[in-house]
């Protein structure tokens, strides 16, 4: 397993919504969206799209709960901005990376850094190697115009 971060600017996320056209969509419902179907295309097609485990609240999940089909966690509300590490140190972003990920990947999207607006997420996709090479290079994610934040450089040349 492998994993690459990606921040996604308002105007991005408000486009994807947009596209969607659905009325009372959230930007975790977008990129969960488009994640989902991105992952799924590069599944063998006569199995169908990947399964879905949506865990929107993180303080009811529990051990055990990351099942093997993919798993999208909510983080969009959890107040990870909040950490001090050394005094007046601001964060500029904040990425997580659930080690020992299980199944067929993990995709956690949280609210983006501080000051950027409302719609602004960050993605961390933990899926096996070779489908996080395939999602690092996808243009349907990428012409939303995220910024790799973190990535393991030896398996995206």
């Amino acid at each position: 397993m492998s994993s690459v971060t990606f921040a996604f600017s308002a105007s991005p996320v408000r486009q994807c919504l947009a596209y969607l056209q659905f009325s009372n969509l959230s930007p975790f419902d977008a990129l969960a969206s488009l994640l989902w179907l991105q992952i799924s295309s590069y599944k063998d097609a006569s199995l169908g799209p990947a399964q879905l485990t949506l865990a929107l609240d993180c303080r009811r999940l529990e051990s055990g709960s990351i099942k093997a089909e993919l798993t999208c966690l909510a983080w969009d509300d959890v107040p990870v901005y909040n950490a001090q590490f050394s005094a007046g140190a601001t964060r500029v972003y904040v990425g997580y990376r659930v080690g020992n990920a299980q199944g067929e990947g993990l995709v956690v999207i949280m609210a983006g850094a501080p000051g950027d607006r409302e719609e602004a997420q960050t993605v961390t996709v933990t899926l096996p190697t070779d489908l996080t090479a395939k999602i690092y290079r996808d243009e349907a994610i990428l012409k939303y115009g995220p910024r790799i934040m973190f990535s393991l450089k030896y398996i995206y040349r």
